[in-house]
C-alpha cells in the first residue's frame, strides 16, 4: 500500500497539471456520489505538501482543484436532481 502512495506521489511530482485534473476529477466524482469529501480534501493537502516544495504554491492548488471539483460537482448534481430524477 505505502508503495502505491510513494508511486501515486511520484507521478504528481513530475505532473502537477496531471494531478491538478485528476483531483478535479475525483472530487466530482465524490459530490456525484454523494459521500463525505472532507477525506478527499485531508489526503489532497497532505499529497499536495509532499508534492510542492513551497507550501504557499500546496495550498493554493489543493484549494483550487478541490473547489473546483465540489463547484462542477454541485452543478451537475442539481442538474440530475432538476432533469433527471424528478418523480
Amino acid at each position: 500500500m505505502l508503495d502505491r502512495i510513494s508511486t501515486i506521489l511520484y507521478w504528481v511530482k513530475r505532473n502537477p497539471a496531471g494531478g491538478f485534473f485528476s483531483v478535479v476529477g475525483i472530487t466530482f466524482l465524490v459530490v456525484i456520489l454523494m459521500l463525505p469529501d472532507a477525506f478527499v480534501a485531508i489526503g489532497v493537502g497532505s499529497a499536495f505538501n509532499q508534492c510542492f516544495d513551497n507550501k504557499a504554491v500546496a495550498i493554493t492548488v489543493g484549494t483550487f482543484s478541490i473547489f473546483i471539483g465540489c463547484y462542477l460537482g454541485g452543478i451537475v448534481g442539481f442538474n440530475l436532481g432538476r432533469f433527471v430524477a424528478r418523480d
